[in-house]
């Protein structure tokens, strides 16, 4: 379950010159996602994901803050919220195109993310506690619906894998992304073939 998603974009909301919420890998977009046990970690790979599908010179001098709370959940609380995230960040975007503020959305693709496991030599899509607990190997993977990779992360939890057991990874997290993709345009009113904007 998700608390609703929230994003602000301002104009001078939020300070530039603060340094918790500048990144210099990202200029202009500041997004903070604070999702439970590993706060650095989902940060730094939430914030660089978004990096991957803003036009960082589509929204002028403002920032954006994403604040996304997974508050249930039973595993993949960092993909869930680069999901989430997605869905939010377009909708501030569209806020700032109805008010006339921005000439368009400043998203170059759609990105969804998943966590993805093996278990008995299987692999697994949307790990639970449980299966993640004891999965041979996990990884959480961040795509984009264009096709193409945004980011990996991958363990060899009781040993190494092998490179078939990840693209097998990979398939499975392909397919439950494209899921998550119809998800997102469904919440945001968006036909199948349009993943972007006006």
């Amino acid at each position: 379950m998700f608390r609703p998603f929230s994003a602000i974009a301002a104009g001078d909301g939020l300070p530039r010159n603060t340094a918790c919420y500048r990144d210099p890998l990202i200029h202009g977009l500041i997004a903070k996602l604070f999702v439970g046990a590993n706060p650095a970690e989902h940060r730094k790979f939430s914030v660089l994901s978004a990096a991957a599908y803003v036009r960082l010179d589509g929204f002028g001098e403002r920032q954006v803050r994403l604040d996304c709370d997974v508050v249930q959940a039973d595993g993949g609380t960092r993909t869930a919220s680069i999901t989430g995230a997605y869905v939010a960040l377009h909708r501030a975007f569209d806020h700032l195109v109805n008010e006339d503020l921005i000439p368009s959305i400043p998203l170059v693709d759609q990105v969804a993310g998943i966590s993805c496991g093996l278990i008995a030599g299987e692999a697994v899509a949307d790990l639970d506690y449980s299966e993640d607990s004891t999965a041979e190997a996990d990884a959480n993977f961040v795509l984009p619906a264009g096709g193409g990779l945004v980011e990996i992360q991958a363990t060899g939890e009781q040993g190494p894998f092998t490179r078939r057991q990840f693209e097998q990874m990979l398939e499975i997290a392909e397919t439950a992304c494209d899921q998550l993709f119809a998800v997102q345009r469904t919440a945001l009113g968006l036909s199948e073939d349009t993943f972007q904007i006006r």
